[in-house]
C-alpha cells in the first residue's frame, strides 16, 4: 500500500492537534530532513506504533509494548496541561490507499487519567481503529481483518528494516559479508523479482516473435497454395460451362 499521510496528537514530542502535526506524501521517494532532536526519530516512531503497538526506548535500545511504555507515549506538554481528574490521549492517523485504489484509515489511540501531578492511570492497552473509505464516507472495519490489512501496509518480512538508528545496523546485517548489502537490497525493494519478471517477458517476447515469423511463413506457402487452387477451379468451372453449352 502506499502511505499518503500521517497526523500525531500528543504523541512523544508532537504536542498539539492532528492539524498541527500532518505531513502528507508525495508520489515516489519521500525525504524527512532536520536538526538534531527535531523529531525525526519520534515521526518513525509513530509509523512503527500505528502498525505494531511497539515503540523504540532509547535507553535500552529496543523495541517495547505500549502495555510497558504506558503514559511516556504521551507529550509531556500535553500532561503538564492536563487537569487532574481528566484524561489525555496520544493519537497517531495515518491515511494509505491500496494497489486497487481502496482508502483505509489507521488510528491507533491510548489514553491515561491524570490522577496526581505525577500518578497516572493509564489504560491498559491502545486501541486500534480502521476504517475504509466507501461511498463518501469511512466505514469501520471489523477488527479480525485488521491483521490483513496492516501487514499489506508494511508487510513482516520488512519489519527489522522498518525502525532504525546507525547504530543498529549491525544487528540487521553482517558488516563482514560482501554479499549483506545485496541481501538487504533484494529484500527490501524486490529488485530479484522484477529481474526474473524481466527475464520472462523478454523470453516471452522472443518467442512470440519466432513463433509470429512461423506463422506468416505458412501463411504464405498457404496464400500460394490457396492462388494455385483457386487458378484451377476456376478453370475447371469454364470448362463445365463448355461442356454443358455443349450438351
Amino acid at each position: 500500500m502506499i502511505i499518503s499521510s500521517i497526523s500525531m496528537k500528543n504523541f512523544q514530542c508532537y504536542s498539539g492537534e492532528h492539524e498541527t502535526n500532518y505531513l502528507e506524501f508525495s508520489d515516489g521517494l519521500n525525504l524527512i530532513i532536520g536538526d538534531n532532536g527535531g523529531g525525526k526519530s519520534k515521526l518513525y516512531d509513530a509509523f512503527y506504533w500505528v502498525i505494531h503497538n511497539k515503540i523504540f526506548q532509547s535507553d535500552q535500545r529496543q523495541m517495547v509494548s505500549t502495555k510497558l511504555y504506558k503514559e511516556n507515549l504521551i507529550s509531556d506538554k500535553a500532561k503538564n496541561e492536563c487537569q487532574i481528574g481528566n484524561s489525555v490521549s496520544a493519537e497517531v492517523t495515518m491515511i494509505v490507499t491500496s494497489s486497487n485504489e481502496k482508502k483505509y484509515k489507521l488510528e491507533r489511540i491510548y489514553k491515561a487519567k491524570k490522577n496526581a501531578d505525577r500518578e497516572w492511570q493509564p489504560t491498559n492497552d491502545s486501541v486500534m481503529l480502521i476504517s475504509e473509505f466507501s461511498h463518501a464516507k469511512w466505514n469501520v472495519v471489523p477488527e479480525p481483518k485488521h491483521a490483513g490489512i496492516l501487514n499489506r501496509v508494511i508487510p513482516g518480512h520488512i519489519e527489522p528494516y522498518m525502525w532504525f538508528q546507525g547504530e543498529q545496523v549491525d544487528s540487521l546485517m553482517d558488516l563482514a559479508d560482501s554479499s549483506a548489502l545485496t541481501q538487504v537490497v533484494n529484500l527490501l525493494s524486490d529488485i530479484k523479482d522484477y529481474s526474473d519478471l524481466a527475464s520472462l517477458t523478454d523470453g516471452g517476447a522472443a518467442k512470440s516473435a519466432a513463433e509470429l515469423r512461423r506463422h506468416k511463413s505458412k501463411h504464405i506457402k498457404d496464400e500460394k497454395r490457396s492462388n494455385e487452387l483457386n487458378a484451377n477451379l476456376e478453370s475447371a468451372t469454364k470448362s463445365i460451362d463448355e461442356y454443358q453449352r455443349d450438351i
